[in-house]
Formats: C-alpha cells, structure tokens, sequence
C-alpha cells in the first residue's frame, strides 16, 4: 500500500521538476512513510511514497524493466502476484525482486493493457514506457484504491474541460477475457468509454496525478477552484458523485477504467476495462420487473454464465464457504502482520471468524443510553467464542466533534457520511499494533445486505394497482404535511426502482437543494444521472430482477463514493492497508450468478451468506439484522454543546454565501424539538462547510499532522499549494 503521484509532459512554467515532485510526495507521506522514491526524465515525473507489506528489503519503486524504458509506481497489492509471476518468468522474463510490483512491470512488456485481465487485487497503477512515449493509468475493478488526475493545457492553469455525461458505460463485453479473468465483464478493448473524462488538450498538454487530490493542489500550474455542480449532487448523494471532484478541472478515474496519456500530443483515451455486470437471469423475479429471455450474444458479447435457477440454496452455500475461505486466504499475503476489523454485523465477523490471526479490533460510542451506539461488548463476545483477541476504543463526543477538520483534510472531498469518523478512529488503534486490517466492505453490495433491498418485496403488492392511482395517491400523500407512516411508502410505491433508486442515502430532494442554494448548478437530477447506468444494464441484462438493478447502480456508485472513499482514506490517514476480502474478483463471480432467493426474500437478506457463515459463526451472529456502523449523531445534535457548535458553523458568513440559512436553522430546531429526524441534513450541509474551510480558508486541523504519522508535513491547515 503506497502513495503515488507526478507529472507527464513539459509542465510549463514548473522549472523545479524534482522539487515539484518532492512538494506532491510531502503531501502524502502518510499512505507511505517507510520509503520513497523518484524517477524523472524530460517527459515523465513519477512519484512514490512507500508501506513496507511484501518484499520489505528489495521493493523500492519506481521500478523499472531492465533497460530502465518501463517504468511502475503502484499503489495496492496484486493477490495473484506469484503466478502471474511464474508464467512471466516461463515467458523468458527476469525478475530482481519478490515484490508483486514487478509483475506489473513484466506483464506491461509482455501484454500491454491486456495486463488488466489478469490481475486479481487492489490497485491504482500508472506505467511509463519510453519506447512509445505513453503514460497508461488503471484503477482496479470495484475502485477499492483511489486515482485522481488533471490535464493541464500549455500555457493555462486551467484544466481541460469534461467531454462527456457523467457515469455513461461503453459497450462491454459480457463474459470472462481469460481464463484467469473469469469475473464480471471486461470491456471491449478496441472502444473508447464516455465516462466522463476530460476531454484531449492541445499538443504538449501535462496530466498531473495521485493518489490523493492535496498532492496534485501542491502542483504550481494548478489553479484551485471549487467546483459548485459537484455540491449539487452532493448534497442529494452525501458523496462526491461526478468524474469531476470538488475541485473544478481534477477528475477521479472510475472502477474498472484506464487511461492512456501521450504527452506529444494531448491525446488522451479513456475507458472502461471491467464492468460488473451480473450473470443473465434466467428465472422469474419480483412482481415488479417480471422476467424476460435475455438475448443472444452478440459479436461484442461472449456469454455469461446464468443465474440458475435450479440452483438450490445449499449449493450456493457451498460455493460461498469454498470461495470466501480462498479469498481470505489471498487477502493474507504478507511478510508483516495482519489484523482484523470487528463489529457486531456478519461481514466483519465471517472475515475474522476465517482468518488465522489473533488481533481483532472494535470501536463504539461514550453515550447516555449505554448499549445502543456501542458495539464493543458484542464484538468482544463474538471475538471470544471465536479464540480471538479484542481490542477496543469508546469515542468521545469531544473527541468526534474536534477530529472533523482533520478527517476532511484526509478524505480531499466532503463525505457526509457519519461513521468515516468512527472508522477514522477504528484505524488509529489498529495501526498502534499492525500495518494491515481485513475489513468486510462489499458484503452488502454483493450478496444483498441492505435493508432497502427488501423494497421490491414490500412494494410488490402495491405496484399491481394501476400506475395512474398510484400516481394520484402519491400526489395525494405529498400535498398533507408533516412525517407520517405510510407517507414514504405511497410515494416512492407509485415509481420504478431506476426513478426511486440513487443509493442508500437521498438527502436533500432537488426541490429541497433547490430551495437551499443561494446558486444552482446542476445540470442533472439524480435520476438523470443514474439513468444511463440503468439503460445500459437493461440492455445487456433485460429481465433482471429490482434488486439487481439496485445492486449493479450501488457498484457504480454508491460503493466507489462513500464506502470505499472512506475505507482508503480513513486507513492511510494512519499509515495503514485496509484490504476487502469480499471486494474480490473471484468473489464476485460468484455472487453475479446467485438467484434472487439466495441474496433476498422477503424475510431477510444475504440468505446465502448469512448460511454459509452459519459454519464459522454462532447464529445470533450469523443472522443479527444490519445495523450498519451506528453513529449518535441524531441524539448529538439535539445537545446544547454540539447543537451550538454546528449551529454556529451553519449560521456563519461561508455558509450564507451557499445556504439559505434560515432554512438551515429551521431544521436545527424542527430536529431538536423532535419534529423530524433532520440530523442526516444537517450533518451534510455541515461537513460540507468544514470542508471549505479547510481546503479553501486554511481552517487549522487543531492537530498537526506530524502528531499522527510521525513525519513532518504542511503546517496544520496550510493545505494551499
């Protein structure tokens, strides 16, 4: 696990190269304080901060080939490293390392980009090969490591403008490339994706690029501004949502993608390699999607295996028991120790319950009510009738509150979502005794583990009434004021699941951003902007069941945005590997083909998984209902402490200058008057502010960076470049 980060072209008016590079790595020496290291010729600057976890004596990068014309900096880890390896060194190659970065570096010269296809792992990577002048970038399949990039036209500070729609998937095909590429459904190679990249600069144009976006603000040719659209989305989705971050010209490269820079030129391609698609279905669904024969394959489309629906429940179980258990087996590739997240819920606790090691490690919250925010004496239980150790840390309200700039300077981007706090924590007491955690992100994207994905069941009876009655009774439902029971399900039971489904959080309404923001932006509402993510699904997999439909848009958007963001972020913010067993290529070639009754019915969730942990795990954890990370934030805010501190932050000149104000504080007080539960709102206007402040009005971080990793970095709040 690493930083990296640099420059490809002339980068005009840059007349310190190696300085430049050296001020981009500062700003990330926390994703690596053991090592670092810098390659530059007149073209390519390339950049790299070090997490010592495999090969520690002979790892070094940038790595180069044996005549120094490919050169690797990589972020993440390459499970399958040693095989590829062995078929690389039958193929006539030579290594000088054990390090899975070489396989990188080999697999360029003998694959090219078909490289892709055979990684299994985690990983942001960028390649420079001086032989054709190219810099090629690739983010791994689900976006568990982050990638962000500008390109700057010579001359200007300014970076090239967006091309393309946001979120719209190129033609993919279907089935496995390879042998050892047997999951989702790699792209078309020969078809550019509009994904919403920039568009190509003119001749002799500069990508600047990192792991995290503060390196690429510390590049002089960069003019920061922030980029109001993406508040818009932001404020309905509670993450960064749109290829453009929040600062306007700096781009994310999405999950599954890969770009290819020629600096001589400008000219950059962009697509996507990997698309998640699940496996035909071949059965009966919901009564609201009623099934249909997907169609044959096309030249572009090899087949996929099918969802079968003679599959039975205890052959799915086993499947699960014998894939997870290869998985965590994969994930613990290490020559340094490795520990293990726990919680009360069944995806950290399968992870743990399959992993070798000792050291589990949980957090939960100092309140009035005892028990209900504090998971630590259920995971110590758990931890127990495992064999395992337990390590714990009760957060304080001062502690939470005080640590928020901090955390927002890590995450680059505001993140309204409450518990990357707690998980900020959760890593600090984890990195005081190992360099890499297991953690169980992508359980409930994969096997169907939220509880909106019972929707399609509660709602099915309901969606038999004519569209028209249901249209009026919603209408109906809007026009009485007030929260009331039955309201929700009236409304969002007269819409399909693409006009209801963005993710697991909507916050804010786009008449309610509408009537918030002093200045409106947006040039999409949140279905429009999930639109062509379910287009294209309905295309390649007509028939699909809602939850399926559901599913696939969270792998796009709501895993990359907010779960995994902060898993990265939280982690290396202490010097720490997060790694995702679940979040596997092998995983999810399996969990693509479970039938519908084998992720969700209409009792509970994660059928399959919940079976197959039943092996490992007691039953009052195998089958303990989601609770997701519970964070006290609605009982916070109705205390004079915290309710004053975010009062005054929404009440303040920034804020004025966004917000409608008054609107802010009539939901301050409607929350704590108990009128509503506001405190979702509330926190995603606040976090937004501190955000600001930080980035744009040198908010200090109240504790000095070098306090947390042991290595000097900017001043606390210095954050310009």
């Amino acid at each position: 696990m690493c930083g990296i980060c640099g420059f490809i072209g002339p980068a005009p008016g840059i007349w310190d190269r190696s300085g430049t590079l050296e001020a981009m790595k500062d700003r990330i020496v926390h994703r690596g304080p053991d090592d670092e290291g810098s390659f530059l010729d007149a073209d390519a600057a390339l950049g790299f901060r070090r997490l010592s976890i495999i090969d520690l004596a002979s790892g070094h990068q940038p790595m180069t080939n044996e005549d120094g014309s490919v050169v690797v900096t990589f972020n993440g880890e390459i499970y399958n490293y040693q095989a590829i390896r062995d078929e690389l060194l039958a193929a006539g190659h030579r290594f000088a390392t054990n390090a899975d970065t070489e396989v990188l570096v080999h697999g360029w010269e003998q694959w090219g980009e078909a490289l892709l296809e055979r990684l299994r792992g985690m990983f942001a990577f960028v390649i420079w090969d001086a032989r054709t002048k190219t810099a090629f970038f690739a983010r791994d399949f689900f976006g568990i490591k982050p990638l962000y990039y500008a390109l700057l036209a010579t001359g200007t500070t300014s970076a090239a403008p967006p091309s393309a729609p946001a979120k719209t998937p190129p033609a993919v095909s279907a089935g496995p490339a390879s042998a050892d590429a047997s999951t989702g459904a790699p792209a078309d190679a020969s078809a550019d994706a509009p994904t919403g990249a920039p568009a190509d600069a003119p001749a002799a144009a500069t990508l600047v690029y990192a792991s995290e976006i503060k390196a690429i603000l510390a590049y002089p040719g960069y003019d920061k501004q922030l980029n109001a659209e993406a508040l818009d989305q932001y404020l309905s989705f509670q993450y960064s949502v749109l290829p453009e971050t929040f600062f306007k010209g700096i781009f994310k490269l999405g999950p599954g993608e890969c770009l290819s820079f020629h600096p001589e030129t400008g000219a950059c391609t962009h697509r996507r390699y990997f698309d998640p698609l699940p496996a035909p279905p071949t059965h009966p669904t919901t009564p609201a999607t009623p099934a249909a024969p997907a169609p044959p394959a096309s030249a572009n489309e090899a087949p996929a295996p099918p969802a079968s629906a003679n599959e039975t429940l205890e052959q799915a179980v086993e499947r699960i028991k014998t894939t997870m258990r290869e998985s965590v087996h994969a994930h613990m590739i290490a020559d340094v120790e490795v520990g293990s997240l726990l919680s009360s819920g069944i995806d950290s606790s399968y992870i743990t319950a399959l992993y070798p090691n000792q050291r589990t490690y949980t957090v939960g919250f100092e309140t009035a009510d005892g028990e209900r925010y504090n998971e630590i004496n259920f995971a110590q239980n758990t931890a127990a009738e495992l064999g395992k150790d337990n390590t714990s840390h009760i957060i304080t309200p001062r502690e939470y509150w005080d640590a928020i700039p901090r955390i927002m300077y890590h995450m680059d981007e505001p993140l309204a979502d409450a518990s990357a706090v707690a998980l900020y924590f959760l890593d600090e007491l984890v990195a005081r005794d190992v360099k890499v955690v297991l953690s169980g992100e992508g359980a409930d994207e994969f096997f169907g583990g939220y509880p909106i994905y019972h929707e399609p069941f509660s709602l099915a009876g309901y969606q038999r009434l004519p569209r028209f009655l249901r249209r009026v009774l919603a209408a109906l439902a809007r026009a009485v004021p007030g929260t009331w029971r039955g309201k929700s399900f009236l409304q969002r039971g007269a819409l399909t699941v693409e006009e209801r489904h963005i993710g697991n959080g909507y916050i804010f309404t786009v008449p309610e951003r509408e009537r918030l923001l002093r200045k409106r932006t947006a040039r999409q509402t949140p279905e429009e902007l999930c639109r062509p993510s379910y287009e294209h699904l309905a295309a390649l997999r007509p028939g699909l069941d809602d939850t399926g439909k559901m599913q696939y848009l969270d792998y796009h958007f709501w895993l990359p945005g907010d779960i995994l963001l902060k898993a990265d972020k939280m982690s290396m913010a202490h010097s720490l590997e997060s790694r995702v067993p679940f979040l596997d290529r092998e995983v999810f070639a399996l969990a693509s083909t479970l039938p519908l009754a084998c992720r969700v019915d209409d009792e509970t969730t994660k059928v399959a998984l919940r079976r197959a942990a039943l092996e490992v795990l007691p039953p009052h954890v195998a089958n303990k209902p989601k609770l997701g990370f519970p964070v006290p934030m609605r009982v916070w805010l109705k205390e004079d402490a915290w309710y004053t501190r975010v009062r005054e932050t929404l009440t303040s000149e920034t804020a004025a200058a966004f917000f409608d104000v008054d609107m802010l504080v009539a939901l301050m007080d409607e929350h704590r008057a108990g009128g509503a539960d506001n405190h979702r709102k509330i926190w995603t206007a606040y976090v937004f502010l501190i955000w600001y402040a930080v980035f744009f009005e040198d908010m200090p971080l109240e504790v000095p960076l070098e306090a947390e990793t042991g290595a000097v970095e900017a001043e606390p709040g210095a954050v310009e470049a």
